[in-house]
């Protein structure tokens, strides 16, 4: 049952390094569930969303064997935000539906999931910490042009569309700061780790302290 899961958030701007902490969340031994992988399952030939998409912008997102093209979708999103809206208004429907199917199927009692777009899609609603992970913009800008090949302007511009560090700042519970040094990226997941399990085991003990004297 979902009501005895404990929901905790990873989110931040592209390169900021959200995977990397997810990953030392699972050195710890967290279940982590990957929107972004998610996000691939749902737009997978035959799924629903894809077809979503095509009516949206147009069946040439898609090549000869209906597989979705990713970079040419971002090009028309990531320049214009009304679509970056529309995209996520028919994502987030699937993504979320599969986040809370493979939770509530999940023998974890501690759950993360990593996403971007955790606030716009409403997943923070279910989630008990958020922790934001931030890096400076020159990093940044530095890990989506040699993960994605892409160029500065194209960086520059999908860095532009998203949420700027302050929002984090004011609505996380917890901040992850990932300019590169790992020792001290490693010592911070363990110290919001420790404080999630703390957090985790009390919730649980409230929760059968009220059951007592029902």
């Amino acid at each position: 049952m979902m009501q005895n899961k404990y929901l905790f958030g990873i989110t931040g701007g592209s390169g900021s390094g959200k995977s990397t902490v997810s990953d030392m969340f699972r050195e710890l031994g967290f279940e982590i569930i990957d929107c972004d992988m998610l996000a691939r399952d749902v737009t997978m030939p035959g799924e629903e969303c894809l077809e979503k998409l095509k009516e949206e912008f147009g069946a040439d997102i898609t090549d000869e064997n209906n597989i979705l093209i990713r970079k040419k979708l971002a090009d028309i999103v990531f320049t214009n935000s009304e679509k970056l809206r529309k995209l996520n208004e028919i994502t987030h429907y699937y993504i979320l539906r599969r986040i809370f199917d493979t939770a509530e199927k999940s023998a974890s009692r501690i759950i993360g999931i990593d996403g971007a777009v955790l606030f716009e899609s409403g997943v923070t609603k279910s989630c008990r910490k958020v922790i934001g992970v931030l890096a400076q913009r020159d990093v940044r800008l530095k890990r989506i042009q040699e993960r994605d090949k892409i160029s500065q302007t194209s960086a520059e511009a999908r860095i532009a569309s998203q949420k700027e560090d302050k929002f984090y700042i004011e609505n996380c519970d917890y901040l992850v700061y990932n300019n590169g040094n790992r020792d001290d990226l490693e010592e911070k997941v363990r110290e919001v780790a420790e404080k999630l399990a703390a957090d985790e085991e009390e919730k649980r003990k409230a929760e059968l302290s009220e059951n007592l004297y029902l």
